[in-house]
């Protein structure tokens, strides 16, 4: 799967291969040589398209929690909903557990700190060896108070795969003030 997730490696890879074939062409002007440097051209189309073709768990998981930054960013409190689990869970709402739950407390939550941003800059995705579930860190940037304020938020959940979608089951641990996630 690492072809898929970041081929840039392979890139700089066939780019080198083309620049010895160019200059080994250059010394020698074989039509063989000229023939062959279509071959990492050739190649690198050949991944960009397949990069494109195939979308990994790692992408849709990132795809859902953009969805979920939409979502928060436009006030649509009511399409939270599409992004959790059946049986999501999470502290602070152990008694008062379900979607609506959810939905009231990030609108509640949003209007009372005057959030106007919600920006992901990093996302670090475990996925489990069957492929169903992930532990997902997600490092995030709260603009408050009318973009005034900036708050660094880490967030861990576990999300899980139910019905080709990747969904939200339990945010485990919030935690604000972490190095290296800045505005």
């Amino acid at each position: 799967m690492m072809i898929f997730e970041d081929p840039t490696w392979l890139y700089v890879i066939l780019a080198m291969v083309w620049i010895v074939l160019a200059g080994l062409w250059w010394s020698r002007r074989s039509k063989m040589l000229a023939v062959s440097l279509c071959i990492p051209v050739l190649a690198v189309g050949a991944l960009i398209l397949v990069d494109h073709l195939v979308v990994t768990d790692r992408e849709e998981i990132v795809q859902a929690l953009g969805d979920l930054s939409g979502h928060l960013d436009n006030r649509r409190y009511d399409a939270l909903a599409d992004c959790l689990a059946d049986d999501f869970s999470t502290p602070g709402l152990e008694n008062n557990t379900g979607k609506f739950a959810v939905e009231n407390l990030c609108k509640v939550t949003c209007e009372r700190f005057k959030v106007t941003r919600f920006i992901i800059k990093s996302v670090d995705v475990d996925i489990s060896s069957d492929g169903i579930a992930a532990t997902v860190t997600v490092g995030t940037l709260v603009f408050t108070d009318g973009g005034s304020s900036r708050i660094p938020i880490r967030w861990i959940m576990q999300m899980v795969k139910k019905d080709d979608r990747w969904l939200i089951q339990k945010i485990s641990d919030c935690n604000t003030h972490i190095e290296g996630i800045s505005g």
